[in-house]
């Protein structure tokens, strides 16, 4: 390597830097460009796009926006077989809450719009936000019956 760099007027660790550059350079562009299956997880460039799209739709109001899943939209086992020859358009699922309610969105990554809204309704508890989470915690801190049971039981509490 010595030689080499001796040869180019290069010291060996800027050239090894740009041997590293041209090396794994071509590896990103190949697999940002490559076509993905259906069916194929969503890549982090996609989740990036979901993310602006569903932004971009909340963004004129005060309330935080906070997602807690972004995933594949898996289309109908029919739709999909019968579009093998065509690229078919490929859709994220999304839980986020807003507002303190949680909504499930369906994006099309394809055309950049969202396809669906439903306000999630079911049983079940969906996932705190950060700030939910803060206020929860505090408040079993500050619960009197608790931090009675707490010293009965010889504890202490951390602050």
């Amino acid at each position: 390597m010595a030689k080499i760099s001796s040869f180019i007027g290069l010291p060996p660790s800027s050239l090894k830097n740009l041997f590293f550059f041209f090396l794994v350079l071509p590896i990103f562009f190949t697999n940002s460009t490559q076509n993905h299956h259906l069916l194929d997880s969503v890549t982090p460039l996609e989740l990036i796009q979901a993310q602006i799209i569903i932004k971009n739709q909340f963004s004129n109001s005060h309330h935080n926006l906070s997602f807690h899943y972004v995933g594949l939209d898996e289309p109908a086992h029919k739709s999909w077989q019968s579009n093998l020859d065509q690229n078919p358009c490929r859709r994220a699922f999304i839980i986020a809450r807003f507002a303190r309610e949680t909504h499930e969105i369906i994006v099309d990554l394809s055309k950049n719009i969202i396809v669906s809204d439903n306000l999630y309704s079911g049983h079940g508890y969906p996932l705190l936000s950060y700030g939910e989470q803060i206020n929860a915690s505090s408040l079993a801190t500050s619960y009197p019956p608790f931090i009675a049971s707490i010293k009965k039981r010889g504890l202490k509490l951390f602050a």
